[in-house]
């Protein structure tokens, strides 16, 4: 459906300035602050820059999601696995059948 129907301008804004907000409410956590800037010197060796990161994350277009959503929701690409008891047909399921 996903691929189908693409998002709404309106989903994709709503959803960019929710993903925003919460990367912005995350970094009032201590403890989230010191993972992701010694992350960053770690694996980047350098200073984390967290107006760097919002500004990426407002770059991105809706254009760019779409382009996503077309390569990579695609059915004859899928793998998919269960861990658990169940006779359910996971493949169904993922089609909406």
């Amino acid at each position: 459906k996903l691929k189908e129907g693409k998002i709404t301008k309106e989903e994709f804004n709503r959803g960019k300035a929710q993903t925003v907000g919460a990367y912005l409410f995350s970094q009032e956590n201590t403890v989230s602050i010191m993972n992701i800037y010694g992350k960053s010197l770690l694996f980047n060796d350098k200073l984390f820059d967290m107006e760097k990161r919002i500004a990426r994350m407002k770059a991105i277009t809706y254009e760019e999601v779409c382009d996503i959503i077309d390569d990579y929701c695609n059915l004859e690409n899928i793998s998919a696995s269960l861990v658990g008891k169940s006779d359910c047909e996971i493949l169904k399921i993922i089609k909406g059948e």
